[in-house]
């Protein structure tokens, strides 16, 4: 729905640059429950290192809200693997895989070359022959329920170790790699479950985050109503929750089990299973739906984003599964991610700000290669291993190319980041809206806001879309903005006060409604207070305070000048000095009032 080329001086252009012109609506997700939990499979699942995943699923699975998830990949660009929101890139790691699902990210690549038929594979380690109408590779969801749901309480150790394949295939394809129909558990990883005592030797955590990849990838370009949406969707609403405060339930009290009272610690609880314990209180929104998750993305401003929600302190008292954090030195990994047919590139370097590290601007690109997303699965017995050998090679190589970075992060340079981020690309995703008839000559002629939605289709959605005119507030603001401070240089006395004043003023306002464009005015006022560089301000404090202090140290020498020239430079240097200090009295607590005396 958005179409973009990707130029080799590593700057987005936008070729269609219209708004969304076509009403889009919601994904259809795919993903299935998985079979019932049995206390014997545990032996089984530890090793596996899916421990955590099954510990979710047991707790209670929460609903996939495909507004929130519909929304979410509107924003997602297959030339970076990231999501392009207002405040900058961000996209799901492996941190985040292995955080929220305690998934491996450690191992094998996930494809194998199957030297057997799925028939005889099936019912040598199943005890079951499926049956033969399967209208391509794959089991049927409704087979494996009716025959593996219930393990007999009196089952042998062989009938155990089947049913615990088959519940791990209803994890591994219902959750992590579910199938576009809905109807079928696909078949590619069942060779690999096969083996019980090696399932751990394989990354799940990077196939997991390729399969979620690649399904985005194909949906932010579907063109038709009714188009499917796949890949691990509880890893996305999770992963959304953690941040960003849109669509996010209220955990009102966790109900964590007891950490001391478990047997073994690989049991103990990931982040993803806090969202599924806790006694969730959705918040009262006035509408939940797709328009409105649109359009409250569009106005998302950086103090909304939570980058690092995963700081040592705060997991700390949740005593995470050691799984979580065992495979760290990987997070940063530029090895690509594999499933069996797909390949999909990795770029932790674009988002070094949700590691807490200082990002390069502009970040290093690399070719996300359209024709590895043309390849598709074709036949189940392809040899993806050896067709995808240079690929396989690089994640077997993954401990050596890993980003060096060892610089925190730092605000003033994200900021020279996001002045380059909003000239390369499109940070606002509208929805559609109708324009009057009596306002169509756009911000130079009459007003460029737009009608309010038709009163039936508001009264239906309960809500007022605000996303388009917040942003044609703030850009007015910030022409004004821009041009005020052209204007000191040209002003004297009360003028020049005012003129501070009014650009001050507009500052203060675009940075309280996130205006986009503020990173490219906030520098013509050096003591303005916005939302988007509160993170700065106990060095600009400081600053100021240093400079205040080098002006009452001048004060005697400057009082000690001769002549009118004198008296009017101390005069204009007064009421500047009181035109500041009524800016900032105006502010509601950002920022120190000024000092009593004069300089």
């Amino acid at each position: 729905h958005l179409y973009y080329n990707l130029l080799s001086c590593n700057k987005l252009l936008i070729c269609n640059f219209q708004c969304l012109v076509q009403h889009l609506t919601e994904l259809n997700p795919r993903t299935r429950e998985p079979l019932r939990f049995d206390r014997r499979y545990e032996r089984y699942l530890r090793p596996a290192g899916l421990m955590g995943l099954a510990n979710i699923c047991r707790a209670g699975l929460p609903s996939i809200d495909r507004a929130l998830v519909s929304a979410l990949v509107d924003r997602w660009r297959p030339e970076t693997h990231t999501f392009h929101m207002p405040c900058g890139e961000i996209t799901i790691t492996l941190q985040d895989v292995a955080m929220i699902l305690g998934l491996p990210i450690a191992g094998h690549a996930v494809t194998v070359n199957p030297t057997e038929p799925q028939n005889e594979l099936v019912e040598r380690y199943l005890g079951k022959a499926p049956p033969p109408d399967r209208p391509r590779p794959g089991l049927r969801v409704s087979w494996v329920r009716a025959e593996f749901n219930n393990c007999p309480e009196d089952a042998d150790e062989e009938t155990i170790k089947q049913h615990a394949r088959a519940y791990i295939l209803s994890l591994i394809s219902g959750l992590l790699f579910p199938d576009a129909s809905g109807d079928l558990y696909t078949f590619y990883p069942f060779p690999l479950i096969a083996d019980l005592e090696n399932i751990g030797s394989y990354s799940w955590g990077s196939a997991t985050l390729a399969y979620l990849y690649r399904a985005m990838c194909d949906a932010c370009r579907r063109q038709s109503d009714g188009s499917n949406l796949t890949g691990c969707l509880l890893l996305l609403q999770f992963w959304s929750w953690e941040h960003f405060p849109i669509g996010r339930p209220d955990l009102v009290k966790l109900k964590y089990p007891n950490v001391e009272e478990l047997e073994d610690e690989r049991d103990r609880p990931t982040v993803g299973l806090r969202w599924v314990v806790g006694v969730c209180a959705r918040r009262a929104a006035p509408a939940r739906c797709y328009e409105h998750f649109t359009n409250e993305f569009d106005l998302l401003t950086d103090d909304q984003v939570v980058w690092c929600p995963y700081r040592e302190e705060r997991m700390k008292e949740l005593q995470l599964a050691p799984i979580c954090t065992q495979d760290s030195h990987l997070w940063l990994t530029r090895a690509p991610l594999l499933y069996f047919f797909m390949v999909e590139i990795y770029m932790p370097e674009r988002v070094m700000r949700q590691f807490g590290l200082h990002q390069v601007c502009p970040p290093p690109l690399r070719d996300t290669s359209a024709e590895l997303h043309w390849c598709r699965r074709g036949r189940v017995h392809n040899d993806w291993a050896q067709k995808h050998k240079s690929f396989v090679d690089m994640w077997e190589a993954k401990e050596q190319d890993v980003v060096m970075e060892d610089r925190p992060y730092d605000h003033s340079s994200y900021m020279d980041y996001l002045r380059w981020y909003r000239r390369s690309t499109r940070i606002r995703l509208c929805t559609p809206k109708r324009i009057s008839n009596g306002h169509k000559g756009g911000a130079s002629g009459g007003s460029a806001i737009s009608d309010s939605e038709d009163p039936f289709r508001a009264s239906q959605l309960r809500y007022t879309p605000r996303a388009h005119l917040i942003h044609s507030v703030t850009d007015k603001l910030t022409v004004l903005a821009k041009e005020a401070a052209s204007q000191k240089s040209c002003s004297r006395g009360k003028c020049r006060a005012f003129v501070d004043q009014v650009t001050r003023t507009c500052v203060e306002v675009i940075g309280e409604l996130g205006g986009s464009s503020l990173c490219d005015i906030v520098d013509l006022v050096p003591c303005s207070s916005t939302a988007a560089t509160t993170a700065a301000e106990p060095e600009a404090e400081q600053q100021r305070d240093k400079e205040e202090d080098i002006h009452h140290s001048m004060a005697p020498d400057q009082e000690t000048e001769s002549g009118l020239g004198s008296e009017k430079r101390s005069r204009s240097r007064t009421r500047r000095t009181q035109a500041d200090r009524t800016v900032q009295t105006r502010s509601t607590g950002k920022r120190k009032r000024g000092r009593s005396g004069s300089r």
